[in-house]
């Protein structure tokens, strides 16, 4: 009880930090306007609409935006980072371009060919093409349920891309930007062939990390030749190759060098620049090394072949075909895809931008402009490049091989709706440095900022009309200085958020629209329209502060959409916000100044249920009679014990393999299979030691221990009785004692794991498991049973599917279930 007593002091002290961050935040919003700005928030309608959709091509006099996102690789399930680093920032904008009635078109797609593919394809038996098609689906299938949607979501592994890819290479050879040279090249004698980047893994020489690949570096980022690797492997088969030459094709950059900074110029010195600092710092720091020639070909089987009778054994580069990708998926959805990047001078120009983490930046800020420069024909090239920082999980970096971080699939199995991790990813969106996504953090924004404070300004008006004024909007005429002052201040927002909008800075889009219902909070508990009812003498003015809230509940709706697509449209049937009126066209054109979205008179829709349902996932103990004051540390409190379920339930998931481990199941990355129980990997079999072969592997232990003791005693005695003694004997000795103290340290180690129902894994890394405590807590095991019963089971193992069938066998602590729940 003292325990819990101190969890909900805890949650009471952050509510109370959150609440005097709202006050801070409204006295920072409580800002002077002056007369001018007060008779522009008078209240008009405005009958301008939203255009008609337009056909896909470009019209004269209407902003046409092309929206891209940078293409994922297939191979791989994406995870938080990657969806708001491209995909999901990408499809808030595009979202928000058609609210504001631009002509839009967002494209997007797989990314299909290279090594990363055809190596997963070998792990997984199957081929490049089924390994597309099967990770192709999880992509759309992960997309559609976060809501993310494209005009086009394509793939790279088309005639059509390989059409447009060499036509574009034909382009450069011709014009003389590709060279021929011979390389050094690692070449694996046991799998008889040319290794590609990807196949090989070593030592960076720059950082000194060992888990380099052999195109780039992770950990320090350099572009690396995979010659140049410290103690190269073949991923394949984990043998050491050696340098061959072979003869490769390469992009002359020195020669484009002076093409690509005019661009690059041109793009940042526009008072329009929409390029943020970390995509401007990268492309700098590229163009101040200067360019080298950068190899376009690679020797696989899967890829774009390179149309040429002496290449015709390898494929294209995936960094020189994969931007194509862009060009060929828009090719894909339309015959008028030369309008949108071929444009002719006679229409209006294409505003071209691109989303991306920043270590894509290189590759768009420089190799891709300078391929479409080099072709010499005047294609479309990128305007504005929005690039982030990355997402870390709890402060780690995301990997998929030690299940660290929320991957796409998993988070459809949280039970969370999946507008409210778009509206949380968009809240810690890392514009202009490295953001974590903290699970504690997630339920306090979605009780304080969704539910308390979004969510309630939307309910309250909407309800008062419904209740109070039969669910028809009444009249708002006889505005009192208070009203024209709440709504100059809205403008003065919204002004705020179409302008971070327009700049691509989504996280301050969605705080601004957080900061107009903090308004209307404050705006409806100093008018309080509810009281204000019940006096004949008032009943007009509560009319008049009804109205115009439930207007700015509408508003919140179209600002809201970008990034709660549902939510949004549930506001409009809410509201029965007419089609023609979800349009913020007519606020943008106008200077950022509201209109009335929902006249006198305007009958509304049911009750908003969306509030509802944030109350009833976050509420898990509290009861609705609950005062105010003391239901958010409950709320809180519960949905972290909710979220602490989920990430066990998370943590039960091979993100390499997809499937669900039983507890002390590990992943060998050596292995590419989950292993029960897994002991260790031995470099000597080659193979992991786990609860099916432990056994065994004891006795093998033992009697590699017995024979070398026994050789070595005859070997003794052998040399004793010798004459002379050879080197040969010697160094025979030696091995010997060497395979004697490896068996018998073996042997050891396996026994003291059947007396104390321990492997080596968990012994080494007990810290990253719950179920063996914490350094508060310190060291428990809660597999030990007692010696009699732990080599029992060392012989006959039990299966547990489960933590709590685990509890149902353990008498550890008198029986009590050993695991925080």
């Amino acid at each position: 009880m003292p325990q819990r007593k101190q969890g909900q002091n805890k949650f009471a002290k952050a509510n109370e930090k959150s609440v005097q961050n709202d006050e801070d935040e409204l006295r920072r919003l409580h800002v002077e306007v002056s007369t001018d700005q007060m008779l522009k928030a008078q209240w008009t309608f405005s009958s301008t609409v939203l255009p008609a959709t337009l056909p896909l091509k470009k019209t004269e006099g209407v902003r046409n935006i092309l929206i891209s996102s940078a293409l994922p690789y297939v191979n791989n399930v994406p995870h938080l980072g990657n969806l708001i680093g491209s995909l999901l920032s990408a499809n808030i904008f595009a979202l928000y371009c058609q609210t504001a009635g631009y002509n839009v078109l967002s494209i997007c797609g797989t990314d299909e060919y290279g090594t990363a593919t055809e190596a997963r394809a070998q792990a997984e038996g199957l081929t490049p093409q089924q390994i597309t098609d099967k990770y192709h689906k999880l992509h759309c299938q992960v997309y559609d349920w976060f809501d993310i949607h494209f005009d086009y979501f394509g793939r790279t592994s088309t005639p059509v891309h390989t059409e447009i890819t060499q036509e574009i290479f034909w382009d450069l050879y011709n014009n003389g930007f590709v060279t021929e040279a011979s390389v050094e090249q690692l070449f694996c004698e046991k799998c008889e062939k040319f290794l590609a980047d990807r196949f090989v893994e070593g030592v960076c020489p720059f950082c000194k990390a060992e888990d380099a690949r052999g195109d780039q570096c992770d950990t320090c980022g350099k572009l690396i030749n995979a010659v140049e690797l410290i103690k190269p492997q073949c991923i394949t088969c984990r043998s050491y190759p050696t340098v061959r030459s072979s003869n490769h094709l390469f992009l002359d950059l020195p020669k484009l060098e002076e093409k690509v900074d005019v661009f690059f110029t041109e793009s940042v010195e526009d008072p329009n620049c929409k390029w943020t600092q970390v995509a401007q710092s990268i492309a700098r720091t590229w163009l101040r090394d200067g360019f080298k020639k950068r190899c376009i070909t690679r020797d696989l089987k899967w890829g774009v072949p390179v149309p040429l009778l002496n290449f015709k054994n390898k494929v294209f580069y995936v960094w020189f075909d994969a931007p194509i990708g862009y060009i060929s998926i828009t090719a894909n959805y339309t015959r008028d895809w030369r309008q949108w990047w071929l444009p002719s001078e006679d229409v209006a120009p294409v505003e071209y931008f691109q989303f991306m983490a920043k270590d894509n930046v290189l590759f768009h800020s420089a190799i891709f402009p300078a391929c479409l420069l080099g072709s010499g024909k005047k294609f479309t090239l990128v305007k504005h490049i929005i690039a982030t920082e990355y997402l870390n999980y709890e402060g780690k970096k995301f990997s998929k091989s030690r299940g660290v971080g929320v991957f796409g699939n998993n988070a459809e199995d949280s039970g969370i709706e999946s507008n409210i991790w778009r509206f949380y990813l968009a809240y810690i969106r890392p514009e202009t440095q490295d953001s974590t996504f903290s699970w504690e953090d997630f339920a306090l924004k979605n009780n304080s900022e969704l539910l308390n404070n979004l969510g309630n300004f939307i309910n309250r008006p909407l309800m008062f009309v419904m209740k109070f004024f039969n669910s028809t909007v009444p009249s708002m005429k006889s505005l009192q200085p208070d009203d024209v002052t709440f709504l100059a201040r809205v403008n003065s927002i919204l002004h705020e958020y179409i302008s971070h909008m327009e700049n691509c800075r989504l996280r301050e889009g969605i705080r601004s629209v957080l900061g107009i219902s903090r308004l209307g909070n404050g705006y409806l508990q100093v008018q309080r329209p509810w009281v204000l009812y019940k006096s004949s003498d008032t009943i007009q003015r509560a009319g008049v502060v009804t109205g115009i809230s439930s207007n700015i509940a509408a508003l919140l709706g179209i600002l809201l959409r970008p990034f709660m697509p549902t939510i949004g449209e549930e506001i409009f049937a809410q509201c029965k916000l007419p089609s023609e009126r979800r349009s913020l066209a007519p606020m943008v054109t106008n200077g950022g100044h509201i209109i009335c979205l929902l006249p006198e008179g305007h009958v509304i829709g049911e009750l908003f249920v969306e509030c509802r349902r944030l109350q009833k996932r976050t509420n898990l103990l509290a009861e609705v009679e609950t005062p105010q004051t003391e239901l958010l540390p409950l709320q809180v409190q519960a949905l972290r014990r909710s979220i602490g379920i989920l990430k066990r339930r998370l943590s039960s998931l091979c993100h390499t393999c997809g499937c669900i481990k039983p507890i002390r199941t590990k992943h060998c990355s050596l292995c590419n299979r989950c292993v029960k129980v897994m002991d260790h990997h031995c470099p000597v079999t080659d193979n992991c030691v786990g609860q099916d072969n432990r056994v065994w592997f004891l006795l093998t232990s033992i009697m590699v221990t017995i024979v070398s003791s026994w050789i070595g005693w005859l070997a003794v005695r052998y040399w004793q009785k010798a004459d002379s003694t050879s080197l040969y004997e010697i160094m025979t000795l030696v091995l010997l004692s060497i395979g004697w103290m490896f068996g018998l340290n073996a042997c050891f180690m396996t026994i003291s794991s059947a007396i104390f129902n321990m492997t080596t894994n968990e012994l080494t890394n007990w810290r990253r498991y719950e179920h063996f405590g914490t350094a508060k807590t310190g060291f428990r095991n809660p597999f030990n049973q007692g010696y009699w019963s732990n080599v029992v089971e060392f012989f006959r193992p039990r299966h547990y599917e489960t933590e709590r069938e685990l509890y149902k066998h353990s008498a550890t602590d008198g029986g009590r279930y050993p695991f925080v729940v």
